[in-house]
């Protein structure tokens, strides 16, 4: 928590982080939406550090290579879940 707290300070508090983030957030989207990926939620409550994507189906879609290829980018995937959807959270880098 020391740590987290420090790289805090260190990106200019919450603010700084949270600009970050904004400026970061658009590649993703455009990313996942271009492969075909649907937003889970409306725009308006999208978050800027996780957003979810409904799950792609599809012969052409590849789930292991899907996890194993942003995280060579430094991107995080959250592990799928339902909810009344199987769905994908991306978590941007920092």
């Amino acid at each position: 928590m020391h740590q987290a707290l420090l790289e805090l300070e260190t990106e200019g508090g919450p603010a700084g982080r949270a600009a970050h983030y904004r400026v970061n957030h658009p590649a993703p989207m455009r990313g996942m939406t271009e492969m075909g990926f649907e937003l889970y939620l409306a725009l308006k409550d999208l978050s800027l550090i996780i957003t979810t994507f409904r799950y792609r189906r599809g012969e052409h879609f590849n789930l292991e290579e899907f996890y194993q290829r942003p995280s060579q980018l430094g991107f995080v995937i959250g592990t799928p879940c339902m909810i009344d959807s199987l769905e994908v959270r991306v978590l941007y880098p920092t």
